[in-house]
């Protein structure tokens, strides 16, 4: 939009100077006349710029609350994923099961333990490609997602899956420097 706007205005910038100097070639009026039509269509030019300069800083404003927006968003549809994920997972386990279904139950437990480390490999894929900032990741998710690896039961069942889940080990088992914003430009392609 913006880069629209600035080749519609430099269209219209070097019209008012075409225009400018074709007057000028074509007047028969006094010097003077010339000059004041000339400063005249060089203030407009002026005023367009300034307008343009204005365009774009209000669209660099858009663009950040856009972005602030997006993750806000984000972050929500991923507290949800994961709260339910860990939701299901503890109803599941919580339950103690009958003789004879054991195995089934055991099978329920550790889909529902999959569906959290889903949950949390998506969390992390999230922070990779940046559409949750260091900030809000470190503060919301990155002790809640250790807590979880942590677990007994969840740690077993993550080091048997580990391949199934690369991001998980990506974000949360490499040291991150709280001070520089991570780059992971080289994990997206993989």
């Amino acid at each position: 939009m913006a880069t629209f706007i600035s080749i519609f205005l430099a269209f219209v910038a070097a019209l008012v100077s075409a225009f400018a100097l074709y007057t000028v070639k074509k007047s028969s009026e006094t010097g003077d006349n010339h000059l004041d039509e000339i400063m005249r269509l060089k203030q407009q030019i002026n005023e367009t710029n300034d307008r343009l300069a204005q365009l774009k800083h209000d669209h660099n404003i858009l663009q950040e609350q856009f972005k602030k927006l997006q993750e806000v968003s984000i972050n929500n549809d991923m507290q949800v994923l994961l709260n339910t994920a860990i939701k299901d997972y503890n109803d599941i386990a919580s339950v103690t099961p009958e003789e004879g279904s054991i195995g089934k139950h055991e099978r329920a437990r550790k889909q529902a333990a999959e569906k959290v480390l889903q949950a949390c490999n998506e969390v992390c894929q999230r922070f990779i490609a940046e559409d949750l900032s260091h900030n809000t990741f470190a503060s919301v998710y990155k002790s809640q997602l250790q807590d979880i690896l942590n677990s007994d039961d969840l740690k077993e069942i993550y080091s048997a899956l580990k391949s199934k889940y690369p991001y998980i080990e990506r974000v949360l088992l490499t040291p991150i420097d709280e001070n520089i914003t991570p780059n992971f430009d080289h994990f997206s392609a993989n």
